[in-house]
């Protein structure tokens, strides 16, 4: 059994999210700048949550750059900080992901209280 419905139909639930899905979003070129295919979950998450906020706490960052925080841009400051500060090593043992370097976090959201959320390790 596939758990995607599952879970995202618990988060619905939860929240009392009633809004029509997004059709027509592609994460093609997001996929293609990151080499690399993102989980099938965030992506329907993203699209059943428009815009990608939850109650102004955690906002999702969504392919496109009519968002507030698209991912790409978010990846690309954040890429940039990691390199040239020493704060990065709150990631350890994993750097920021970059596709000629294998796995990696990518931040895939942000919220109120912490500022950020890295959730994805990739592998390859």
């Amino acid at each position: 059994m596939d758990d995607q419905p599952t879970w995202i139909g618990r988060i619905i639930d939860v929240t009392g999210w009633h809004q029509e899905p997004e059709d027509g979003v592609s994460w093609a070129e997001v996929e293609a700048e990151l080499g690399l295919t993102l989980p099938t979950d965030f992506k329907e998450l993203c699209r059943r949550f428009v815009p990608g906020a939850f109650y102004a706490y955690l906002d999702l960052l969504r392919p496109t750059d009519d968002h507030a925080q698209p991912l790409l841009r978010t990846w690309a400051s954040c890429r940039e900080w990691a390199s040239g500060h020493e704060s990065a090593r709150l990631w350890e043992p994993y750097e920021m992901y970059e596709p000629d370097k294998g796995s990696g976090l990518i931040q895939w959201g942000s919220d109120q209280t912490e500022g950020s959320t890295t959730g994805w390790r990739t592998a390859r």
